[in-house]
């Protein structure tokens, strides 16, 4: 999806807003939200962060 680092908290909002995150115990998708996540560990790093994957047996994972 997005590869850019956004200008503003609102570039940042309308950005994730359009991944399709929906629990995945209502969509079926499973791991729904890893490509937000992966893009916000991309951003977060970018602005220098020091972004850390905490493993969710079974979901993915949360960023730290």
């Amino acid at each position: 999806m997005a590869t850019e680092t956004p200008n503003s908290c609102e570039d940042l909002l309308r950005t994730m807003v359009n991944f399709d995150t929906v629990n995945a115990n209502i969509s079926g998708v499973t791991e729904a939200e890893r490509e937000l996540s992966e893009y916000l560990e991309k951003i977060a790093q970018e602005i220098g962060f020091c972004a850390q994957r905490l493993p969710v047996p079974d979901h993915g994972f949360n960023l730290l």
